[in-house]
């Protein structure tokens, strides 16, 4: 089937008209032209189909706004082609399921940030509603790419944080409000081109329902906010139904954590356990 291809340029006589992905189609890519748009199941510039499982998200070029309704595909893949960088908002009330299982610095990529990155270009994600990665972590190729869960995001890493990336770079900041659900996997770098900030929020376990879950880590966490470390397990809402992965807490399996190393922790942040 056919991609499905938005240009900006064909648009101008009817700006405040709603577009609409068809459902059969199975790749939603959106030529942005340095523009912000916003994508939704209502009131947004670009529609898609609720309960579909479209093959690829893919942006280029601009800002898209996910604004309300859950979106399920395979892929993403903010590009950020030559003409310039892109950006992908998760707004509140908003959801986005992946559930591509590679993580790679290649093209291939399940959750991938910037693909063609050339002259300093790259691409942000911006959490602030629901974020569940099923069986990935995040990647980035040619470019940077910045990944930010911010005040009221919530991202089920089910796989783990998993991070990987070429010499550009991949930054990861969990911001003050924000939380991460980390799954079996830990967090982890298959590189040395990945950073994570640890500013603030809640990092928590994610797991599946009627068992056991824990991860451990090897990595080292720069905290330089207030960072609370959560034991109390959360699930999936249907272990069967990857698309409503919104982190649902299993109130009866708190747990323990356990440090190890040295311990260091900048002088304006703190640890909560």
């Amino acid at each position: 089937m056919k991609n499905t291809k938005f240009f900006l340029s064909t648009l101008f006589a009817a700006a405040a008209m709603a577009v609409s992905a068809p459902a059969d189609e199975n790749n939603l890519d959106y030529y942005l032209g340095g523009a912000s748009k916003t994508l939704g199941t209502s009131d947004a510039n670009y529609s898609f189909t609720e309960g579909a499982t479209y093959d690829r998200l893919r942006l280029h070029n601009g800002t898209l706004s996910l604004i309300n309704g859950t979106l399920t595909a395979v892929r993403f893949n903010g590009t950020g082609n030559p003409n310039g960088s892109t950006t992908l908002n998760i707004n509140s009330g908003a959801t986005l399921t992946i559930t591509g299982s590679e993580t790679a610095t290649t093209n291939t990529a399940s959750f991938l940030l910037t693909d063609w990155g050339w002259w300093g270009i790259g691409t942000t994600v911006n959490v602030a509603g629901t974020l569940n990665l099923v069986n990935c972590g995040i990647s980035n190729n040619d470019g940077w790419g910045v990944f930010n869960i911010n005040s009221g995001g919530i991202v089920n890493f089910n796989y783990g944080l998993v991070m990987a990336s070429k010499s550009n770079g991949l930054t990861v900041n969990l911001n003050e409000g924000g939380r991460a659900n980390i799954g079996s996997q830990g967090i982890s770098s298959s590189t040395s081109y990945t950073t994570l900030n640890l500013n603030g929020g809640t990092i928590g376990i994610l797991g599946s329902a009627n068992s056991e879950a824990s991860w451990s880590t090897s990595a080292a966490l720069a905290i330089a906010g207030n960072v609370t470390f959560d034991t109390t397990k959360y699930v999936m809402a249907d272990d069967n139904d990857s698309s409503s992965a919104a982190g649902d807490s299993d109130s009866n399996r708190g747990g323990t954590i356990t440090l190890s190393g040295t311990t260091t922790v900048a002088s304006a942040g703190s640890l909560t356990v």
